[in-house]
């Protein structure tokens, strides 16, 4: 029996706070019913109508289809509401707290990605941007995750997103991405930086998704033409080398 309530106190206290909020108030009103049934038997004829009773008494809704009769019962709901509404109170509260401050750490990247078969972008900039905006666009019912160390927070208008912050070269970071399930993945090269070091920033990115999902399809933004080998021997499955692209775009149009 001791090692039965151990057990059962260790289990608890590895509970999440909402989870032993919602324990603590399930156990207050089963008693409150138990006890109630005890105490007037007919106008509680199971256990059940009393947790019912209990559940709407503490809850302050008060339906009035269980009403006990006694003095005992009566003293019994009034340790009740002071007990069992104050428990919802602080329960309702801590919700209320909890969904708060999951919204900040979702918005400020702090929040893991636990869905499958979704698209990781790597870097916010005005190519991720639009990319992004049209892919949503033609398919909204895709996930996609945003992997970025330097942005601060995610606005409103991508809400759809799910936002990583984070060095996207290190394993820990793809893991929070959830990158090992993931379909694709688009690696942006960091316009603040110079080409070359971009450039090593993009084939170490490619290397981290690479090593935790070896059939992922990587496509890599490369800079200078002489990193594409690298980055095809780092494992990119496309790759668009963006100066050359603009290049033969300028030749076009002169």
């Amino acid at each position: 029996m001791i090692q039965l309530i151990t057990r059962l106190k260790s289990y608890y206290f590895q509970l999440p706070i909402l989870l032993k909020i919602f324990a603590i108030g399930l156990t207050i009103f089963s008693i409150f019913g138990w006890l109630i049934h005890l105490l007037e038997p007919t106008v509680f004829p199971t256990v059940f109508d009393g947790i019912w009773w209990a559940l709407v008494t503490g809850a302050t809704v008060g339906y009035g289809d269980f009403v006990p009769h006694t003095l005992l019962g009566r003293l019994l709901a009034f340790g009740l509401i002071l007990t069992g509404g104050g428990a919802i109170t602080f329960y309702m509260a801590m919700v209320s707290a909890s969904t708060i401050k999951y919204e900040k750490r979702r918005i400020a990247g702090k929040t893991d990605f636990n869905g499958s078969q979704h698209l990781v972008v790597i870097g916010w900039n005005e190519r991720s941007r639009q990319l992004i905006t049209r892919i949503h666009q033609a398919e909204p019912d895709l996930a996609i995750v945003l992997i970025d160390q330097t942005f601060s927070k995610l606005p409103a208008k991508y809400s759809y997103l799910h936002f990583i912050k984070g060095d996207p070269t290190i394993e820990p970071t793809i893991s929070a991405a959830n990158g090992q399930v993931a379909t694709a993945a688009i690696i942006t090269a960091d316009p603040g930086k110079d080409e070359r070091l971009a450039d090593q920033a993009s084939i170490l990115t490619t290397i981290a998704l690479r090593g935790c999902n070896p059939t992922l399809t990587i496509t890599t933004e490369i800079l200078t033409a002489d990193q594409v080998i690298n980055a095809k021997h780092a494992g990119a499955t496309k790759i668009i080398e963006t100066n050359k692209v603009l290049a033969e775009l300028f030749q076009q149009e002169l």
